[in-house]
């Protein structure tokens, strides 16, 4: 069953969900440092103090990339929707409001959005977006 946030429930865990961004792009960012580290290491012939600093540096990458997978399924797991690891576009699914179309109650798919990490609170004027599909159709008594 999908989660929806209201605005309030979406201030609440941001609180959580902002440390875990910031530190997410903390270790995408040595991600990206250490791999072409790793790469020119296991291509030459060096001495023992070098093993020792490539060993030291895979050991870091997989710890990296651990805590990474760590915090993306607990983003899963809190029902937000990562967009972005770059920006922290993260997304609160929210219910929208119903509207007649067609002799159908339509139900629109909302979103409460940040685009920012350095954004700390949710507003209803600059972060709704709403999606009119899909929809969740529910039929209407005649």
């Amino acid at each position: 069953m999908a989660r929806y946030f209201g605005i309030d429930e979406a201030n609440e865990r941001l609180a959580d969900v902002a440390p875990l961004l910031e530190q997410l792009k903390a270790d995408r960012d040595r991600v990206a440092e250490l791999q072409p580290e790793i790469e020119r290491a296991q291509k030459s012939n060096g001495s023992a103090e070098h093993a020792e600093e490539l060993a030291r540096n895979q050991h870091e990458l997989r710890l990296a990339v651990r805590r990474m997978h760590q915090a993306v399924n607990q983003i899963d797991e809190w029902g937000v929707t990562l967009r972005d690891i770059n920006t922290g576009l993260i997304d609160f699914p929210a219910e929208g409001t119903a509207r007649v179309l067609d002799g159908a109650t339509k139900v629109p798919v909302a979103t409460l959005s940040v685009s920012s990490l350095s954004a700390m609170s949710l507003s209803a004027s600059s972060t709704i977006r709403h999606v009119w599909g899909p929809t969740v159709t529910v039929p209407t008594s005649q």
